[in-house]
């Protein structure tokens, strides 16, 4: 993501909100593709000196970090289908790189590890 865009979208101070509405709006199992980008994006917006990271710190985040939960718990089933079992690994790999960059923040990880349930295999 290009630099610039990176920073002023994390400094947009209803961008989490968004994202909240957006996925909670999105059923799991039938678009894993778009979850992972989406996660992708918001651990963009979380990497370096952006400000998302900040507002995950300082604002009650129970809401975002469930929704992220229960959109990783659906990633537990092993799919018979190739391509949906694919899907479902980008992700799971895309939610795990996402924790493992908001762990950088010492706050943040201890929030997650006081709430790691349904982040386990």
């Amino acid at each position: 993501m290009n630099e610039f865009v990176r920073l002023h979208l994390s400094e947009k101070k209803k961008i989490k909100d968004l994202f909240l509405v957006v996925i909670k709006s999105i059923e799991p199992k039938d678009n894993r593709k778009l979850l992972s980008s989406l996660i992708q994006f918001v651990s963009n917006l979380c990497y370096g000196t952006g400000k998302f990271r900040t507002m995950l710190r300082s604002e009650n985040s129970n809401d975002f970090f469930n929704k992220l939960s229960v959109v990783f718990q659906s990633t537990a089933e092993v799919e018979a289908d190739k391509q949906k079992n694919s899907d479902r690994i980008v992700l799971k790999q895309a939610i795990l790189a996402f924790i493992g960059n908001l762990c950088g923040d010492q706050q943040l990880r201890a929030q997650i590890a006081g709430n790691i349930q349904g982040l386990r295999d």
